[in-house]
């Protein structure tokens, strides 16, 4: 997902120039879905069995069974693993909740889109301790994910965006 959220990203400042729109009104409007296509992007994950999770013996590991899965994916078949994509599913329904909510509160315009970065980036964060794929590559010695270091990054632009937007005093 991530470099679907950059690409993503890039045609939206793009879009938001070419047609002249409030840049934090229009992310803002946007964030909501973004959080609601990534749970539905994530029942793709899970029935496609990439995305897997690390071993586990936890009453709701799930256990792939497909070779189609091991053969296009590397999925490990016949071993119990954590449900990754139900956790990020969970956790993406939860947040567009929590973001549909902030966006009919009416706030400052940036907040809701602030508010997404904060909250996917820990929930990602956590999660990706779980997963067991290891495709998606190591930094720093194997000690962060890829995407333990995009969406760190996500958080601290989310913090600092919610920092500047409180010190503005133009609403």
């Amino acid at each position: 997902f991530l470099g679907g959220f950059i690409a993503g990203m890039i045609a939206a400042v793009v879009l938001i120039r070419k047609y002249n729109l409030p840049a934090l009104k229009a992310f803002d409007a946007l964030t909501p879905s973004v959080s609601l296509g990534q749970a539905i992007g994530r029942v793709g994950c899970l029935a496609a069995g990439c995305c897997w999770g690390g071993q586990c013996d936890l009453p709701w590991a799930i256990t792939y069974t497909d070779p189609r899965a091991a053969t296009a994916l590397g999925t490990p078949l016949g071993v119990p693993l954590h449900p990754f994509p139900i956790y990020a599913l969970i956790s993406n329904l939860a947040i567009y909740g929590i973001l549909a909510w902030m966006y009919q509160q009416k706030l400052r315009p940036g907040r809701v889109f602030a508010a997404y970065l904060i909250l996917y980036g820990a929930a990602r964060f956590l999660l990706e301790e779980t997963r067991g794929d290891a495709v998606r590559g190591f930094v720093f010695d194997g000690a962060l994910s890829t995407s333990q270091l995009i969406t760190a990054i996500m958080i601290a632009f989310g913090i600092s965006l919610q920092i500047w937007l409180s010190r503005r005093t133009q609403p």
